[in-house]
């Protein structure tokens, strides 16, 4: 893997520069700066990771995985309009989901609102960049499906480009889908009545 770094820099550096603060705040006044930060760069590590798994056949239920079975093998066709909300809660539950485990295991190790605002990103990456306005990478991702999961500076980390030789996205770009997606999370979390009730859904 050759990672080029000025070209790196260049287009992820001012998307990473602001998403990460934005998110970290979200949790520093539950968990401190530090263990915040390190959240979010888990929760951008998970947006790929999590992905990358749905796609793992030693998954559990991976035969009736609705990522693998209706978004890429078609198994139930649906309206245009029904599978972009069908996609956006499937997104929604990828993240949830550790919000689940949290309440499973009885210990909360992260923030609702970062995962919450990273949930938002990429349903807005997925949704708006790579359904509605379809993109050559992801294309390419539903026909191979064992690279480009994205984000793809984590393909990038990672090296599980299709084409490692592509000129990396601009993801200057996608600097409104980060701002609107933290405003929402601090929006619901700032709410007294939305933050009690979320924060109810994951208590025993």
């Amino acid at each position: 893997m050759e990672i080029r770094v000025d070209e790196f820099i260049q287009k992820y550096g001012l998307f990473l520069a602001i998403t990460i603060p934005l998110f970290t705040y979200l949790g520093v006044a539950e968990f401190g700066l530090l263990a915040a930060f390190a959240q979010t760069l888990f929760l951008l590590f998970w947006s790929y990771a999590g992905h990358r798994w749905c796609h793992s056949p030693d998954m559990p239920l991976y035969a009736i995985n609705p990522h693998i079975q209706i978004h890429h093998n078609h198994a139930l066709e649906l309206p245009r309009w029904l599978s972009l909300v069908f996609e956006a809660i499937v997104n929604l539950f990828g993240f949830t989901i550790l919000l689940l485990f949290e309440w499973l295991i009885g210990v909360k190790f992260l923030s609702t609102w970062i995962v919450l605002a990273s949930a938002f990103l990429y349903i807005c990456m997925h949704i708006l960049d790579y359904s509605i306005w379809p993109n050559p990478e992801h294309q390419l991702h539903h026909g191979k499906a064992d690279c480009n999961y994205g984000p793809q500076f984590m393909d990038v980390l990672m090296d599980t480009r299709c084409d490692p030789k592509a000129p990396y996205d601009d993801f200057t770009l996608k600097i409104p889908h980060a701002i609107v997606s933290f405003f929402f999370a601090f929006a619901l979390r700032e709410n007294e009545i939305t933050s009690k009730w979320i924060d109810s859904l994951f208590q025993k």
